[in-house]
């Protein structure tokens, strides 16, 4: 028992002096917690792209066929411009090959917007990564880019057969490029499976047709038509407005995940 009670003290001593090492430095603590602090505040927990990234994301998502067929309407829009130009007697053709090209520009474009709609992907695209508002406005933002470049083209060849001034024309152009857009989007809205493509097509061919009609009338290209003109361009850009809010309204309110 004596021994024992001689060994106790010795063990209480040796834990004491292995507990030193275990013990906690506060201005060691503080430093290692100032280190913990800054590194973490380098970390970025939550990334948000910027425009330009967001916009060179949104180009891979377009299709080949895309780029393809927009690539072949202005070969076409060039070659026939170029011919007409050159072999045209009546400022009308001109005005008349202008308008059916200005009409036709959107269909691809629309096509490609309703692309995943029309194969019932929406939704999977929602629950992966993307937001299906944000996809549309930028999309339709990237598709306005390249119709406005290509109206410019149109706008500066067509010019070259005709007598009037650029703001003129540009509002003659404008007309069947918003009328036709508004049958576009009227499609995309109501038609809900892969046949909207074809009934895109269809009402692009038809509104072609209807765009050259003016030309027939010397009257319709007169100065003192130009304020009818711009009233059903404002019109139009008006419908074309509220088109395009409803289509967002129902995308951010999960109205054009499910289709079937």
């Amino acid at each position: 028992m004596k021994r024992g009670r001689n060994i106790e003290p010795w063990l209480k001593k040796e834990w004491i002096a292995e507990q030193k090492i275990y013990r906690i430095d506060p201005d060691k603590k503080e430093k290692a917690m100032a280190e913990i602090r800054a590194e973490a505040k380098e970390q970025v927990l939550w990334y948000q792209p910027g425009l330009p990234e967001i916009m060179a994301g949104q180009l891979q998502y377009l299709s080949a066929g895309y780029w393809i067929l927009q690539g072949a309407l202005l070969a076409v829009m060039l070659a026939v411009m170029y011919w007409m130009n050159r072999n045209a007697e009546d400022a009308m053709a001109c005005m008349a090959a202008g308008s059916a090209f200005a009409a036709f520009a959107g269909v691809t474009g629309i096509q490609e917007l309703g692309r995943s709609m029309a194969y019932h992907m929406t939704e999977l695209e929602q629950t992966f990564y993307l937001n299906i508002k944000q996809m549309l406005a930028l999309r339709m933002i990237l598709f306005a880019g390249m119709d406005l470049l290509f109206l410019t083209v149109l706008a500066i060849l067509t010019r070259q057969g005709t007598d009037w001034g650029i703001g003129e024309l540009c509002i003659y152009l404008l007309v069947p490029f918003a009328a036709s857009h508004i049958v576009y989007f009227s499609v995309l809205t109501l038609v809900k499976n892969r046949r909207a493509r074809y009934i895109q097509t269809g009402a692009a061919i038809l509104s072609v047709v209807i765009s050259m009609m003016p030309a027939m009338v010397q009257e319709a290209y007169r100065t003192a038509s130009v304020p009818v003109w711009t009233g059903i361009l404002v019109c139009m850009l008006a419908v074309l407005g509220i088109q395009i809010r409803t289509l967002l309204q129902k995308a951010a309110k999960g109205e054009l995940l499910c289709w079937n």
